[in-house]
């Protein structure tokens, strides 16, 4: 605010001294501007001593006021632009015919493209800017002689265009695959087909590879564009700013999950390693914080993965990260989870106990994990009361979604089935309990349901 208070100082931005007045006034209350002191009559007489209230007159100022902090945005922006102010300033010295100067930022801007650490498609972008001025500027001179700027124009251009338009649209097929929309994918079989055929020619152009892979990988959903995009990613993935490598790791990381979801477990290993690297890179973090749902899925991918050493390391060291609202309720949660894991059963019942339903996740994951413990305990009045319990609140809580209202009734429901037969075992034939049996493993393989891996243990341990 203090910044923006001596930008409306400056005559050469403002030019009413009312709202600089204005700015002084309401900079103490920044940022919540709550306080009663700020109510328009006020502020009016503030501004205008002994004038009679006028609502048009404080309007007036405050639309200036508000122009003018518009531009102190844009004016902040543009502050970090430094290529593009390389490339306004060339601009205006070639129309000016100030050559000397010209041919100095010229170098700067050049130095610049040459010492940019990533090779994003907004590098290439920057590449056409320079090529285009410097193609302005030779027709400027109208020197009979080569140039190369006006290839260098169009080839940087290319490469920009092809990559935005693969990046649009990728994000256009994962929204149709989760949103159910349409989107039209304009010119995009012609660039694909352009770059199979000419792949040799782009193939070192990772700002095109890794999203001609992504799309290849949405749109034909097959293994082998996975394996492709991972190679990719080893390799080049430090060739995109920290935004977009997230990005691109959640489109891998999406299809992973996918494939476990299908039952495909390779592919839990090759979502852990994903995680390990967004660790390893730091890209696990926005504004040095750890969602506690980004938290709670690695833990739970590290724990299916019997990879209890590394889990627990990370429940702990990860805590710090979590924002501070979130922290205990994470924490107590997860440790718990990796308690049961590790079939502690008394710590796990002891933090899970501490698990406040802030979101209707830790709902589901505690009812999911308190079944599991008593299943396990051999509860057996504990579970069945669950059983009752935990359908009773899938059926009245509305806030469910149906994919996931589905899967954890179908735990509740072959839960119970399983451990009726367990129950059973004793006193049926042993060719109606193996029938019985294999009829709940063939609908645990088919259906989709919460904890299957767990319940399909348990049933083949029975």
């Amino acid at each position: 605010m203090r910044q923006f208070a001596a930008f409306v100082q400056s005559s050469f931005f403002n030019k009413h001294a009312d709202v600089i007045k204005l700015v002084a006034i309401i900079t103490p209350f920044a940022p919540a501007f709550s306080a009663k002191q700020l109510d328009r009559k006020t502020l009016f007489a503030k501004l205008f001593a002994k004038e009679k209230f006028s609502q048009k007159k404080l309007d007036y100022v405050f639309s200036y006021t508000l122009q003018l902090l518009e531009r102190y945005f844009t004016y902040v922006e543009f502050e970090e632009e430094h290529f593009l102010q390389n490339i306004f300033l060339m601009r205006y010295l070639r129309q000016k015919s100030l050559y000397k100067q010209y041919s100095k930022i010229q170098q700067k801007a050049t130095l610049f493209l040459e010492n940019d650490t990533f090779t994003d498609n907004e590098h290439y972008y920057a590449r056409f800017l320079f090529a285009k001025e410097a193609t302005d500027f030779y027709n400027q001179r109208y020197k009979h002689e080569i140039d190369d700027n006006i290839q260098l124009k169009s080839d940087n251009l290319d490469i920009y265009y092809f990559s935005e338009k693969l990046k649009d649209a990728c994000e256009m097929l994962a929204r149709i695959q989760v949103l159910k929309t349409d989107y039209r994918l304009d010119f995009i079989p012609e660039i694909i087909d352009y770059l199979t055929k000419n792949y040799a020619q782009f193939k070192d152009y990772p700002a095109i590879m890794v999203y001609f892979k992504v799309y290849q990988l949405l749109w034909f959903q097959e293994k082998n564009y996975f394996f492709e995009l991972k190679q990719l990613i080893e390799k080049h993935i430090t060739c995109f700013k920290e935004d977009e490598q997230r990005s691109i790791f959640v489109f891998a990381q999406n299809y992973c999950i996918k494939q476990v979801n299908k039952g495909d477990s390779a592919f839990l290993q090759e979502l852990f390693i994903i995680y390990q690297q967004l660790l390893a890179n730091g890209l696990l973090y926005e504004n040095q914080q750890l969602s506690e749902w980004q938290y709670k899925n690695i833990v739970a991918v590290g724990l299916r993965l019997k990879e209890f050493v590394w889990t627990k390391q990370f429940i702990e060291s990860q805590l710090a990260f979590l924002t501070a609202d979130s922290a205990a309720n994470a924490y107590d949660f997860n440790i718990a989870s990796y308690y049961y894991s590790i079939r502690n059963y008394d710590e796990a019942l002891q933090h899970l106990v501490n698990v406040e339903f802030t979101d209707i996740r830790y709902n589901l994951g505690a009812k999911a994990l308190l079944l599991r413990i008593y299943y396990d305990l051999n509860e057996s009045d504990a579970l069945f009361a669950l059983f009752e319990s935990f359908k009773k609140y899938l059926t009245r809580n509305h806030l469910i979604s149906q994919p996931k209202y589905q899967r954890h009734y179908n735990l509740v429901k072959f839960a119970q089935q399983a451990y009726k037969l367990k129950l059973e075992k004793a006193f049926v034939s042993t060719a109606n309990f193996v029938q019985e049996k294999q009829k709940l493993q063939h609908l645990l393989e088919s259906e989709d349901v919460s904890n299957a891996d767990w319940l399909l243990e348990k049933v083949e341990d029975l």
